[in-house]
Parts: C-alpha cells; structure tokens; sequence
C-alpha cells in the first residue's frame, strides 16, 4: 500500500547476533568479574522524513540495545 506521503519512509526490521564482553578487574583485591557472552536480538520500528535531499529526520522504537532513538541524518 502506498503512502500519499513520499517525504515519509515507514520501516521495520529485525537483528540478531552473538555479543561478547571481556572481563575486568574490579575491587581491592582485583578480583575478574566472569566474561559474559550471550545471544544478541532486537526488533524495531520507524520512519525517515525526509526534509529534501541530503537531510532527514528519523524516529524508531523497539527492543534491544534500545528502546528508542531519534536522530538527524544528513548526507554530503
């Protein structure tokens, strides 16, 4: 379905990968916290409105390493 809108671009999308820390001495007696690797996976929503060509203004909201951003895009 197309929108009347063409300055507004919709989307949503999914990721997925594999994250990874390192462990690091803490405390007096430096003691290691244990590394932690784990399963990386998020979905989100958005849109782009695009002022004209080179700049744009996004928003998105969702799960994973954030539940929500927005942002000014500009393109040289």
């Amino acid at each position: 379905m197309p929108l009347k809108n063409k300055k507004l671009d919709p989307y949503a999308a999914a990721m997925v990968g594999y994250a990874m820390t390192k462990g690091d001495p803490f405390g007096e007696n430096n003691y290691f916290e244990e590394p932690k690797s784990s399963l990386a996976y998020g979905i989100h929503a958005g849109a782009n409105y695009y002022f004209n060509h080179g700049v744009d203004l996004f928003a998105e909201v969702g799960y994973g390493f954030a539940i929500g951003n927005i942002g000014l895009t500009m393109r040289f």
